[in-house]
């Protein structure tokens, strides 16, 4: 053994010259399938018998249609009309939703070296702090429009996120 290497790269280097096998730990790989999986692969070997299984139907579908369009265009009420509610005093949070301010990027533009105006839209000045409250704001103005919801009624709401927390403020307000 050189001066100065400890045992360990001492027997490193004696398993060097016993080739690479000397290192390379024993592993054994025992793939197990999980039964589900066994039966899923099972079943699409497995031949379609409608004598079996029935018939199997699925709709007709032919895509945006006349009809679809229709009913479509009578939930629909329009874009909401109205300028920046800034230079008065708002009767609620929800009239300032979607009335977020631009602001100009100047110095991060001259930063990157970019040769265009850079802009961005301050949407966390949302009454609920996200975009999402735009989304909320128009389900519950276009749900109460067209009859389909009423003061008083009880909206579930199944998620947790900005979505949820605007809808959330939205019929609270």
């Amino acid at each position: 053994m050189p001066a100065g290497m400890s045992k360990l790269a001492a027997s490193a280097m004696s398993g060097v010259s016993r080739g690479a096998r000397a290192f390379a730990p024993h592993r054994r790989f025992i793939a197990t399938v999980d039964p589900v999986i066994q039966r899923a692969r099972e079943m699409q070997k497995m031949k379609y018998d409608e004598a079996k299984e029935g018939k199997i139907r699925a709709p007709d579908y032919v895509g945006w249609d006349a009809e679809l369009d229709a009913d479509f265009k009578k939930l629909t009420v329009g874009p909401v009309k109205g300028g920046r509610p800034y230079q008065k005093i708002c009767d609620s949070a929800l009239d300032l939703i979607g009335f977020t301010p631009m602001v100009r990027m100047s110095r991060l533009a001259k930063h990157l070296d970019v040769e265009c105006e850079l802009l961005a839209k301050v949407e966390f000045f949302n009454a609920g702090g996200s975009v999402k409250d735009r989304i909320a704001k128009r389900m519950v103005e276009e749900a109460e429009k067209s009859g389909r919801i009423k003061p008083g009624d009880i909206l579930i709401e199944a998620t947790s996120g900005n979505t949820g927390v605007g809808l959330s403020l939205v019929a609270a307000l």
